[in-house]
């Protein structure tokens, strides 16, 4: 009786420092790919991400462009306004264009923006490092990661940071 209940600690144990093992393995291990930003996919509709953002509203970028808008999001104590941009709209149509807009449902997501104070480059590179490992390149204000189907370029362009999320093109291999 006394060596199986030595045994059943033993087992227990080993169980507990196996979960553990694994939990520290997965927080430390940078994430390999997204496929998007916060849920969203790239070529996602309007209709689309407001099942994953029901709060997101279509309305005008700091610049004036037409983007999707969610509510600012707070990174590193940084506060940031939120686009998501949609091919050929907005500040991603092509410049002196003049045919109209196509009509919303036919909207696909291309680009999603973070715009920010210039001081928080210094702060959310340490997010981005814990979550996407070494960038790709670094430049003075500029890191870029580049994952199979999504490049992430943080930028310090004053009076901004800048975070964005891009699709990943062949040529942004670096």
């Amino acid at each position: 009786m006394r060596q199986s209940t030595s045994r059943g600690r033993i087992l227990a144990s080993l169980a507990v420092v196996l979960v553990l093992n694994l939990a520290v393995a997965s927080f430390a291990a940078p994430l390999k790919d997204l496929a998007g930003w916060s849920g969203t996919r790239w070529g996602m509709s309007p209709a689309q991400i407001k099942k994953v953002h029901p709060e997101m509203t279509i309305g005008k970028t700091k610049y004036g462009g037409t983007a999707g808008r969610v509510p600012d999001m707070t990174i590193a104590d940084a506060t940031f306004e939120v686009d998501l941009e949609f091919a050929g709209i907005g500040d991603l149509r092509k410049p002196g264009s003049t045919e109209p807009e196509p009509p919303v449902s036919d909207w696909k997501l291309a680009r999603v923006t973070l715009l920010g104070p210039p001081d928080a480059f210094y702060r959310v590179d340490q997010p981005l490092l814990a979550k996407y490992g070494q960038p790709t390149k670094v430049d003075d204000g500029l890191k870029v990661w580049v994952l199979p189907t999504t490049t992430i370029r943080l930028i310090k362009l004053d009076p901004h940071c800048l975070i964005f999320y891009d699709p990943t093109y062949k040529g942004d291999s670096l």
